[in-house]
């Protein structure tokens, strides 16, 4: 008999947990929040007709794709400002992730858009300290907590990269959940986790100060 009762609890409590957690993913905002975006776009992108053509083609599937991720989960539409050719890239094989970074928040800093987002196919490295050595990570994009700019990689996973580098702006940390975008290796997410839905709620009226983040 008790064995029935516990059941039942599990079975209520759950039942709750799911519809307060569809309750959250659910909010309805009355005015949805207009965030402006410029692209600053690596120059060597330009360089042949094909290359800029589908460039353009991946520039309006990242900006479509982050767009109605925001405006299902936090009311937020991202506004296209304009694009702009990257000096700092140019010529390079790969480039150093925190000088991208900085490349990209310097720009930021001359633009009237509340985020920029630098574009780039070369490989971004970073030198990271995993607990026992020092090593050089592969990364597929960059931003700081609260930032004003973020760098994201252009190839397959580009418009995942975008959405994870975004909830790092609205300050969400890295999630355990496999199936989140906030997840540190982003392959197959479908959605946020319930904590950075959260953290990222708190924030959706962040300001954009033509600051670099201290983070």
């Amino acid at each position: 008999m008790r064995q029935k009762i516990g059941l039942l609890l599990l079975i209520i409590l759950a039942a709750e947990y799911d519809s307060q957690v569809l309750a959250e993913k659910n909010l309805t905002f009355p005015v949805f929040r207009e965030v402006t975006v410029t692209f600053l776009v690596d120059k060597d992108l330009f360089k042949t007709g094909a290359s800029e053509s589908r460039m353009w083609d991946e520039l309006n599937q990242i900006l479509t794709f982050m767009t109605r991720q925001f405006e299902k989960d936090f009311g937020i539409t991202f506004i296209f400002r304009g694009v702009e050719e990257w000096e700092f890239p140019a010529g390079g094989v790969d480039l150093n992730a925190d000088s991208a970074l900085t490349e990209a928040e310097t720009q930021a800093l001359e633009n009237f858009s509340d985020i920029t987002i630098g574009l780039t196919r070369k490989p971004l490295s970073r030198y990271e300290y995993d607990g026992k050595k020092w090593e050089y990570n592969w990364k597929s994009g960059m931003a700081r907590p609260l930032g004003i700019a973020m760098v994201v990689v252009l190839d397959s996973a580009g418009k995942l990269t975008a959405v994870h580098e975004l909830g790092h702006i609205f300050r969400a940390d890295h999630s355990s959940d496999p199936r989140s975008f906030m997840h540190e290796h982003v392959k197959n997410p479908y959605r946020f986790d319930r904590e950075s839905l959260g953290v990222i709620r708190k924030n959706r009226e962040r300001e954009f100060l033509k600051i670099i983040s201290p983070y």
